[in-house]
C-alpha cells in the first residue's frame, strides 16, 4: 500500500487549534514502507499530540523522534469519504481516518478524522475525534472519555 499521489504529505508538520484557553498541538509525520505484516508493506501517517485546557493534560509530542510506526499515539492509513452526516461534505473529499490513544486510557477506543480544507492561508485542518465503539472500563468508574474530548477542532499549520 503505497501513497501514490502523495495525499499524506499535505498533512505532513505541526499543527494547532487555539481558542485562548484550550490548545491542541498535533505533530504529523509520513513513513514510507512500514512493514504491515510478514511481507506487506505500507506508507502510514502517524503523530503525537499535546491537549491543553488551562493546564497541560497531556503530551505525547516528546514521541515523535521516535518514528516505530503503529506504535505512535496517532497512527493510520486509511481514506474515508463520508464518515458522520453532514450538510456540506462531498463524496470527492478525502479523509484520513487514524486511531488516536490516551497512554492512561488504554482501554479507549478512538479515532481522529483528518479534513485537509483546500485553498485556506494559513492552512487549515478539520480535525474530528470519537469513539470507535464499545468501551470496556478496567475498573469501576474508570473514566470514558479521553482527555481530548470528543468533537471537533480547526487547527491552523504552524
Amino acid at each position: 500500500m503505497k501513497d501514490l499521489n502523495n495525499e499524506m504529505d499535505k498533512y505532513v508538520g505541526a499543527w494547532l487549534y487555539d481558542d485562548g484557553n484550550v490548545e491542541f498541538e498535533i505533530e504529523f509525520q509520513k513513513l514510507e514502507h512500514v512493514q504491515f505484516y510478514d511481507n506487506i508493506y505500507t506508507d502510514l501517517l502517524v503523530g503525537e499530540y499535546r491537549y491543553k485546557d488551562g493546564v497541560e493534560l497531556i503530551n505525547t509530542l516528546p514521541q515523535m523522534s521516535n518514528l516505530e510506526g503503529f506504535y505512535h499515539h496517532i497512527a493510520g492509513l486509511r481514506i474515508v469519504s463520508f464518515y458522520r452526516n453532514c450538510d456540506d461534505c462531498s463524496a470527492a473529499t478525502r479523509r484520513f481516518l487514524l486511531h488516536i490513544r490516551d497512554p492512561e486510557r488504554t482501554y479507549i477506543n478512538a479515532v481522529i478524522i483528518l479534513e485537509y480544507i483546500e485553498n485556506t492561508n494559513p492552512q487549515e485542518l478539520k480535525v474530528f475525534v470519537q469513539s470507535d465503539g464499545m468501551i470496556i472500563q478496567p475498573y469501576e468508574n474508570a473514566p470514558y472519555e479521553m482527555r481530548v474530548p470528543f468533537g471537533e477542532y480547526t487547527l491552523i499549520k504552524q
